[in-house]
């Protein structure tokens, strides 16, 4: 029988002014920050971003998205920075490719999980 490994958790700590309903503050782990910045660096980052433009709301995305813009530069990686975070590169895929293979993986806890590979299709025109 195949041993089942252990789900792995992440801590999250929230101050909540129950008045207002809004968090007041937050602790966290590095691996859910690190999540955190995972989704941005999907295409959900530049929707955010282009709906802002717009002066639309998307909820708390859009205050994740503001909180990452006014993050000061000394809590990044020396090899990354904050646009890179804030308009992540969509794979373009060309026209001559009838379908093309995207994989998405996500790093927590030093382990890979790679999410179910995605078709992307194109038209010719």
């Amino acid at each position: 029988m195949a041993s089942i490994s252990p789900i792995p958790k992440m801590k999250l700590k929230l101050l909540v002014d129950k008045n207002s309903e809004k968090v007041v503050f937050a602790e966290a782990d590095k691996d859910f920050i690190d999540f955190l910045i995972h989704l941005l660096s999907l295409p959900v980052a530049t929707a955010v971003r282009l709906l802002k433009e717009k002066t639309m709301d998307v909820g708390s995305l859009s205050h994740f998205y503001e909180s990452l813009q006014n993050l000061p530069d000394s809590y990044l990686k020396p090899n990354q920075d904050k646009y890179s975070l804030l308009n992540p590169r969509v794979p373009i895929v060309s026209a001559a490719a009838a379908a093309t293979e995207i994989s998405l993986t996500l790093t927590f806890d030093g382990r890979e999980f790679e999410f179910d590979t995605l078709k992307a299709y194109t038209c010719a025109s």
